[in-house]
């Protein structure tokens, strides 16, 4: 019996796709998201659709008046501003290949950068700095240094007009963060790559290697919770407990790290490396690496003088951004872990949801106990 392909004839995707957006929009116990949206979309017009398109604005239109804090002013100003530095971003799209051959000097101007951390306080000085990152991320570290040092030659009065005009150069944005790898990623090249019509994909390090080969993603561990400074702080204190000290590594100095759980000479190396199947593997992957960002967090936490409330608070943003299943889920777990079975509305111990995002995966009795009492 012959398969027939009769997409050409009649194609069911779009009525497929918008049939599967009515059930999600009319049945209270499935979520339809920003995600979806775009999804929806794409599957009705039958392509991808481009980054600025119809798509991506429906989609962040809805997120921005939808979930806990629908239609806040931090979402409204996030929507607005990424909004203006898009669209001044199409005129200098054309500039692009000429960028490139210019970043391609040096392979700072080639570091990815994060245009979403944020120095502004008030509202309309964050909408223009969000506007103006979007923009300045997008074109030339090498043009925009030169800029600034030909600045430095201006009167005072001028260097200090421009530096309200552009409040950060590409430059002086942090560096992007890799969530696997210590070193900030590094994006240079396109042009050369559209020449040569191959595209080098950069090599993997081992952790990010076995991530991929056991399809686990490090995302909901880490836990974003909207507070950029907050986020960028516990990815960079997880560092020591995921890969150790370069140097002391290099002086022969044994450190007890993820990094030597999963590839070094010790009890949890060999449990992991003789586990019995992929998925004890899987479990013992986000095991370690949880253990290993919590503390991370804890030192974030202490750098930022947070205390438990502070940490309660950032739980419970995150938290309230969760789907409701994995919102049931975590409430479930949490009940079973505390001695008296009180729900975290009961205890507003918010700060347990980070690790509970993980261990909803995890069989119970082999998820942690950590000995909730408050």
């Amino acid at each position: 019996m012959s398969t027939i392909e009769i997409i050409s004839i009649f194609p069911l995707a779009p009525f497929l796709a918008l049939a599967d957006a009515m059930v999600k929009i009319n049945d209270p116990e499935l979520t339809y998201d920003s995600n979806d949206i775009a999804e929806t979309m794409e599957s009705i017009v039958g392509q991808k659709l481009v980054p600025f398109g119809l798509s991506n604005t429906a989609a962040n239109i809805v997120d921005m008046f939808t979930g806990e804090d629908a239609g806040s002013k931090e979402k409204v100003i996030k929507f607005v501003g990424e909004t203006m530095g898009d669209f001044a971003n199409r005129f200098q799209q054309p500039l692009q290949p000429f960028y490139g051959v210019l970043d391609s000097f040096d392979k700072e101007f080639q570091v990815a950068r994060d245009p979403q951390s944020l120095t502004s306080e008030t509202t309309p000085s964050r909408l223009y700095e969000i506007a103006m990152n979007r923009f300045m991320a997008r074109g030339s570290a090498a043009v925009q240094y030169a800029f600034s040092e030909a600045g430095e030659l201006a009167p005072q009065p001028v260097r200090d007009f421009f530096k309200v005009i552009v409040p950060r150069t590409k430059l002086e944005m942090p560096k992007a963060l890799n969530m696997l790898d210590t070193t900030a990623p590094v994006r240079g090249g396109e042009f050369f790559s559209a020449i040569a019509g191959v595209r080098v994909t950069p090599k993997v390090n081992k952790v990010e290697a076995e991530f991929k080969k056991l399809g686990v993603s490090p995302w909901p561990t880490f836990a974003a919770t909207g507070d950029r400074d907050f986020d960028r702080m516990v990815i960079l204190e997880s560092y020591k407990y995921l890969f150790g000290d370069a140097d002391l590594e290099a002086e022969g100095v044994y450190q007890d790290t993820f990094y030597q759980s999963l590839f070094g000479n010790n009890t949890l190396a060999r449990m992991y490396n003789e586990a019995d199947s992929q998925s004890t593997k899987r479990i013992l992957l986000k095991q370690y690496f949880s253990e290993a960002v919590k503390m991370g967090r804890q030192d974030a936490a202490a750098l930022l003088e947070l205390g438990p409330d502070g940490m309660n608070e950032k739980g419970k943003r995150y938290y309230r951004g969760l789907s409701k299943d994995y919102r049931n889920a975590i409430a479930k777990r949490y009940r079973q872990i505390h001695p008296e079975g009180k729900s975290l509305e009961e205890t507003g111990n918010y700060r347990e949801v980070f690790l509970l995002k993980d261990e909803i995966f995890i069989p119970f009795n082999e998820g942690f106990r950590s000995g909730i009492s408050d």
